[in-house]
């Protein structure tokens, strides 16, 4: 991942000559701010991007800049509002910025960076740090945020800097002021040029100069304290001249259990659950066949272990959790030694749900080591389902280009930890994730607020076990008028020596034995913070995190909610942004002009090589019959956009159609990055009329509207995709270099045949996993003779295939001539899965069905040369006022 500020046709690095990082640490939550020095020494403007990676779970609370003598304050306000905004200040000339939230890095779009000056960005966030295993306070600065070939000399320097930005030196400096408290034992870092001093009474400052303009490793802080398992309670006010009516205070709770040794065993029943989906074929299943082979090194022989492996389907390597001796370990390692990546589609919420109900060791914690690239089609469920379960069983996620949303999730629901890996660290990361499953928990947490208990709004809602030696925040906001009374009158009790009520906290727990056990915490003990937001910014948050966990999949009936945390506390999220407008630039009447004048002199290479604000950066395509893609809006067409193409159903009566959405230049679906899945019922699903248009309408603003329309039977489906997953620049480079590399076919070249070709292994998979699939009856005595000719057929595909070099990669016509007997003999079988989904109640069966996607998939109507005449119908039915045709609507069906 680059850092730092990029003139955005052509990615090149602005040069970078100063860096100043700000921070104040509070137990276990810091804030930081980073100012950085850019120069422009082109001589004409730019048009820029700032690349930052941060965490999700961070907050970033201030954001401003200062471009030669003039200062903007960015302010938080609703997407839409900020790009209206940006966009009108770009259209007029103006010096504008926009920083938006993009799944786990920060972006500032730039407009009109003056030729000739330079420029100071700044950044302000909240973040958690996390201990060590000591219960040391780790504050971690990586050391990409000054990388060697950006930083240099400044050529000039502006005469005055704004007191808000405060000037900044040559080279590298980092300033941390850590409160001190009286748990406070000493501070030590990984750098020998520190300086600590005194800052204040309450705080000590820690300084590092650095002239050589780069850190050459991370610059790590570590705060020791005396006793790391004392619990402490924190109370941050706000200024009493800022006191606003109903003015929410914030608390923080902040524990790390140390478990007592006679109550430590190393013993947990470890289960992997490997995603062997097509998605993880090549270097990720080879990966992770070490990240499980690594694994195994360290258990120890006292755990209890099993493998589940899940794609379209699941299966699990023993019946139950064994024991890790010689012989199980020796089978184990067999079997991962053989693991490959051929289990289809990407189905987590079944072999999850079978896990989560398999009878527990009694005594023995359960952790699932979940490995995955994130891909799978149904994230909500996945995570409804381990937060109803994270009172007994610990999810650890290792993922590779993985969902953000999802990997973090998962752990983060449930207690467990995330890391994401690459050949670089797959031995560290894993032997981690191990020591820490191995720790023992307490379990079934409540928290009592005592007096406080219904006026509190905590984050996180459910509390999950408290595992050893890691660190747990609980965050809640009260208004100040009710804080201030409560501990009155706790004042007042202490003086007259009353026990009743309780001012207190209690957390009640069992311990690993099954003891109870009960923290209580005063407040007349608390830590109260004056003149400060850290802790407040952290927990709206906190608050903002759980609405979106709690509902990911209708997250449009919480964004009001959201957007109201956000604006209110100046904090982006999905739903906001910070926009800086300088509306005192000068206008010049050749801006225009300049802008395509200086984009045609940087354009002499070709550009279907440049990534640009006004195109497609990557093809938008549905997945089809056989799993291959079929491209909708090709790669850098210009935006706004809207293209549809023909498609007809794979069987007649098809009661549900299936396709996801991904964007991507390879062949194959699985090898691309998925927006989102559609599973759409149809109305009439007996017509005679197998034919649909699905198109794609990508606005101005990058977002994309979906529309399915089925003219013969009166039905029509919309739906918004306003901030769809994406990938990072490094993500699309390398997506079309594969391209070019593995599918050349998917590359267009009118002098040769541009139709994919597919292969037809995986169907094959997955007919084979439904006729001998448990739960459907499908066969009995009377068609016994009619499963054996199934499986004739399949043996008979399966061995032409493998004795035939040319017909290993087949084009689309050619599998269709070669499964046109299958299908024919499915038929019956498909009809009788058909009248179950129209018919049944159980809506798991239904499920289950809905789980074979190829019942439900979708083929292209016509070639490539007739699309293009029958992509204008389907725009009447995009939002055309003058069209009298009216639709009955439909709900989607995840």
């Amino acid at each position: 991942m680059s850092f730092g500020l990029f003139n955005t046709a052509e990615e090149i690095p602005i040069p970078l000559t100063g860096i100043q990082i700000k921070a104040k640490i509070i137990d276990f939550v810091g804030e930081v701010e980073i100012t950085q020095r850019y120069q422009n020494i082109n001589n004409y403007p730019l048009e820029c991007v700032y690349k930052f990676l941060l965490d999700q779970s961070v907050a970033v609370n201030s954001f401003q800049a200062q471009i030669g003598d003039r200062y903007i304050q960015g302010v938080v306000k609703k997407n839409e509002k900020a790009n209206e905004e940006y966009n009108d200040a770009i259209a007029q000339g103006e010096t504008a910025m926009l920083l938006s939230e993009k799944k786990g890095k920060f972006e500032v779009s730039i407009g009109n960076f003056p030729s000739g000056t330079e420029i100071y960005i700044q950044i302000k966030y909240v973040v958690e740090l996390e201990p060590n295993l000591n219960g040391d306070v780790v504050f971690k600065i990586p050391h990409q945020i000054a990388p060697l070939f950006h930083l240099r000399d400044p050529q000039f320097s502006s005469d005055h800097v704004h007191d808000s930005i405060q000037k900044v030196s040559n080279g590298i400096s980092i300033d941390v002021l850590v409160f001190k408290e009286q748990n406070l034992a000493e501070i030590e870092s990984n750098s020998l040029e520190i300086i600590t001093s005194d800052f204040s009474n309450e705080y000590k400052l820690i300084q590092l100069k650095n002239e050589c303009m780069k850190l050459e490793k991370d610059f790590e802080l570590v705060i020791k304290r005396k006793n790391p398992s004392f619990p402490r309670i924190w109370i941050e006010k706000e200024n009493e001249a800022q006191i606003e009516k109903d003015q929410e205070d914030a608390i923080m709770i902040s524990l790390y259990p140390i478990i007592p040794q006679q109550n430590f065993k190393e013993i947990s029943e470890i289960i992997f659950v490997v995603d062997q989906s097509g998605s993880m074929s090549g270097d990720r299943i080879e990966y992770t066949k070490l990240c499980l082979l690594k694994a195994m090194e360290k258990l120890p022989k006292s755990c209890f272990v099993n493998i589940v492996s899940f794609g379209s389907t699941y299966s699990a390597l023993f019946e139950k959790s064994v024991l890790n001796n010689d012989a199980n370990n020796k089978t184990i390692v067999d079997y991962i030694q053989k693991i490959s990546a051929n289990f289809g589609g990407t189905q987590l919420y079944s072999p999850l749900r079978f896990l989560l109900e398999l009878e527990k060791i009694p005594r023995v914690p359960r952790q699932l080591f979940i490995l995955t690239d994130g891909e799978i089609h149904d994230t909500q469920e996945v995570l409804n389902l381990v937060k109803r379960n994270s009172d007994f069983t610990r999810c650890f996620t290792i993922g590779q280009d993985a969902s953000y949303d999802l990997v973090s999730g998962i752990a983060q629901s449930t207690g467990g930890k995330s890391v994401f890996v690459d050949s670089s660290n797959i031995s560290q990361q894993v032997i981690q994730q191990i020591s820490r499953a191995l720790q023992p928990a307490l379990t079934k947490i409540q928290l009592s607020w005592g007096v406080f208990e219904n006026h509190v709004k905590q984050s996180p809602s459910k509390l999950t076990p408290f595992f050893n030696k890691e660190r747990y925040i609980v965050y809640g906001f009260i208004k100040r008028n009710i804080l201030d009374s409560i501990l009155n009158k706790q004042t007042q009790s202490a003086q007259l020596e009353q026990k009743e009520p309780s001012y207190g906290l209690k957390i009640i727990a069992d311990l690993p034995d099954g003891n109870p056990l009960t923290i209580e915490l005063d407040f007349q003990n608390s830590i109260s913070l004056e003149n400060s937001r850290v802790i407040k910014t952290m927990a709206a948050k906190r608050l903002i995190h759980d609405l979106e966990v709690d509902n990911f999949d209708s997250i449009e009936n919480v964004q009001t909610e959201i957007e109201s945390l956000s604006l209110k506390y100046q904090i982006t999220s999905q739903f906001t942004s910070f926009i800086a407008v300088d509306q005192n630039s000068e206008q010049s009447h050749e801006t225009e002009e300049m802008r395509y004048q200086n984009f045609s002199y940087q354009s002499s290479v070709d550009t279907s090589c440049l990534l640009l604000l006004d195109v497609t950066p990557l093809t938008q395509s549905v997945d089809t019959q056989f799993g291959f893609s079929k491209s909708i809006i090709s790669r850098n067409t210009t935006i706004p956009t809207r293209k549809a193409v023909t498609f007809q159903t794979c069987f007649d009566n098809q009661p549900f159609i299936k396709f996801g959405l991904f964007e991507g230049e390879r062949n194959f679906s699985a090898d691309n990055s998925l927006l989102k899945e559609f599973t759409i019922p149809r109305t009439k699903p007996e017509s005679q009329s197998n034919i649909f248009d699905i198109a794609l309408d990508l606005d101005a603003n990058s977002i994309l509207h979906v529309t399915f329309v089925d003219k013969a039977n009166n039905q029509v489906f919309k739906q918004t995709i306003p901030n769809p997953p994406r990938l990072t620049q490094e993500q699309i480079t390398k997506m079309v270099e594969d391209a070019y590399k593995f599918d050349p076919n998917s590359i267009p070249d009118p002098k040769k045949d541009s139709e994919p070709q597919i292969q037809p292994d995986f169907i094959l998979n997955n007919i084979q996993d439904l006729i001998d699939d448990p739960k459907l009856i499908l066969f009995d005595e009377n068609n016994q003779d009619l499963k054996s000719k199934i499986q004739e057929e399949i043996k008979l595909i399966r061995n032409d295939i493998s004795s035939n070099e040319r017909i290993k990669r087949m084009k689309r016509k050619e599998v269709e001539a070669k499964f046109e007997k299958l299908f024919e003999l499915l038929k019956p079988i498909i009809s009788k899965l058909y009248s179950i989904v129209v018919s049944s109640k159980d809506q798991e069966e239904v499920n289950h069905i809905l789980s074979y996607t190829f019942l439900f998939s979708i083929k292209p109507l016509f070639d490539e040369t007739q699309k293009q005449t029958q992509t204008t119908t389907i725009y009447n039915y995009m939002g055309n006022q003058n069209t009298n045709y009216s639709f009955p609507s439909i709900d989607e069906v995840d």
